[in-house]
């Protein structure tokens, strides 16, 4: 019952039953709503959704239809990091697009410990899973693991209907939080507690402490200094739950699905409809034989298929009435017409579609066949600006995560207790930072923003050329080194070696001779300063 309320209470996901969580059950009911609308499965548990429905006085038949969620939740998905890891956080070679592209100034020891994090985590595909859950929840928590008998660090990525208690500071760090979910063991049943602050574990069963498979003590203190886990928000709403990608749309979908499965109905009723027979004389069945019903049926099939109607047995038996001359049918299906029904359910689809313009940006793309990818992009502001929000939200919260990562890497490698007395060479990746790491700045690295649309080598050899005919405009101002980085070559060392490759394809000046006139001769005859000039250059 309590779950039922829940999922009547959140059509609007913005409506927070308050940032505290002390109602657990009421964000596992919003929880449930919004994965059902992710799998499309709202509605087909009648009995979960009858207060909803009746909250909202939708169709008693209501069933969904028409559903962008998932669509929606897939775009940002594949969208947010796009492309694949490399096994050292470096860029990949002929344009394969780096997922997690970091700055070119990231130190390379930090980079090769990011990158380790990303194979242990299997961070290729986890990513993928963060901004899902994200983007169909609206938050995600996603904790660092540390069992130091396995010698690794990699991460978890919860359920957010399991997270009890929250506290986050005024940046959006995490002070403290608590997961709490019924499960299972060879004992029975039991509900789990976890809680988590800036210095300790703690573990309870049924509320008791307790030692958890793997653990060592009801209470483990890890001294950090810091929570090792990060809340990512698809949108900040300036709540401590950030909005899932298919809010505010919500009421607009139930409406159309709502008028879309009236009609539905309504037109199977068209097709095996009831009615009234207005008649004087007496009115019976039409007499069963098969033969009588096959000869009515072929009479009738001329009358019905303009309406492309499909007249069963068992339908002719049921409809088929013996009345006398003059009798009139009238129908019992109401008077709505399907046609006029049409054009309201195409005007609440565009303003869904207007709503989400993600949704229709590839479509839109397969119709610009001589646009390139930057054009292509300019012309997609509004969704790049959507995209660019959502995906500096993750980025703020995955630098957090992999910068403790890698401290709490080198602080159990300093350590060498368990399974980092191993010192395996992964593990010697970690080797150069700690837990103070951070505040020595060894750590600071920034995500780099990834394209709406990759370009493809032709684009980036057309933007390329226009970049360096604009500096080489700066002749005398810029040093060639300088224009090379103004036309976007940033790499220090590639711009290195294509001066280099240019000053050996450049040929050495040639003196020059006068037709007919020996050199010295001609050098005599100039005047001054252009007879030092070219002497200079012949030499």
């Amino acid at each position: 019952m309590a779950m039922k309320a829940a999922i009547a209470a959140f059509r609007n996901p913005t409506e927070m039953p308050g940032d505290s969580l002390t109602e657990q059950s009421e964000r596992q009911g919003y929880y449930t709503y919004l994965w059902s609308c992710y799998q499309n499965t709202q509605f087909d548990d009648r009995s979960l959704w009858a207060k909803y429905r009746e909250r909202y006085t939708l169709y008693q038949n209501i069933r969904s239809v028409y559903n962008p969620t998932a669509r929606l939740v897939d775009f940002y998905v594949g969208q947010v990091y796009p492309g694949v890891l490399s096994d050292d956080a470096s860029k990949l070679p002929d344009g394969v697009p780096l997922a997690i592209p970091l700055s070119d100034d990231t130190d390379e020891k930090l980079k090769m410990a990011i990158a380790q994090f990303w194979q242990w985590a299997n961070w290729q595909s986890n990513n993928k899973l963060m901004v899902l859950f994200g983007a169909t929840f609206g938050s995600c928590l996603v904790e660092i693991v540390d069992p130091t008998e396995r010698g690794k660090v990699f991460t978890s990525i919860v359920w957010p209907g399991f997270v009890n208690e929250l506290a986050l500071d005024e940046i959006g760090n995490i002070k403290s939080y608590a997961l709490e979910y019924d499960t299972e063991d060879g004992d029975g049943s039991f509900k789990f507690r976890k809680e988590v602050d800036q210095e300790v574990y703690r573990y309870f069963r049924n509320d008791i402490p307790f030692v958890p498979e793997g653990a060592t003590d009801a209470v483990q203190e890890h001294r950090f200094g810091f929570v090792p886990a990060v809340w990512c928000k698809h949108r900040d709403i300036g709540s401590d739950f950030g909005a899932p990608a298919i809010a505010k749309s919500l009421a607009k979908i139930d409406e159309l699905n709502g008028l879309a499965t009236h009609t539905h109905d309504h037109v199977d009723k068209l097709i095996d409809s009831p009615g009234i027979i207005s008649s004087d004389g007496g009115i019976g069945r039409l007499g069963e034989q098969a033969a009588a019903i096959k000869s009515a049926a072929q009479a009738a099939s001329d009358e019905f298929a303009t309406a492309g109607a499909h007249l069963s047995l068992r339908t002719l038996k049921r409809l088929l009435l013996k009345a006398p001359k003059g009798a009139s049918w009238i129908p019992l299906t109401g008077n709505l017409q399907p046609e006029q029904v049409l054009p309201i359910m195409e005007q609440l689809l565009a303003e869904i579609e207007h709503d989400f313009p993600e949704l229709s940006m590839y479509t839109e793309l397969r119709k610009m066949s001589q646009v390139t990818g930057p054009a292509a992009a300019r012309m997609m502001g509004d969704v790049y600006s959507r995209v660019l929000e959502v995906s500096s939200n993750y980025d703020t919260q995955s630098i957090k995560l992999f910068q403790m990562a890698v401290a709490i890497g080198g602080a159990r490698y300093a350590e060498g207790r368990d399974g980092w007395a191993l010192r395996t060479p992964q593990q010697a990746k970690f080797g150069p930072f700690d837990l103070d790491s951070y505040a020595r700045g060894d750590l600071d690295f920034t995500i780099m923003p990834r394209p709406l649309i990759a370009m493809t080598e032709d684009d980036m050899i057309v933007m390329t050329g226009k970049r360096l005919d604009n500096a080489k405009k700066a002749d005398g101002i810029f040093s060639a080194d300088k224009q090379l980085e103004v036309a976007g070559i940033s790499d220090e060392q590639e711009r290195k070696e294509m001066l280099a490759q240019r000053e050996r394809e450049t040929p050495e000046p040639v003196a020059p001779q006068l037709p007919g006139v020996p050199v010295r001769r001609a050098l005599r005859a100039a005047p001054a300063g252009v007879a030092k000039f070219v002497e200079a250059a012949s030499k």
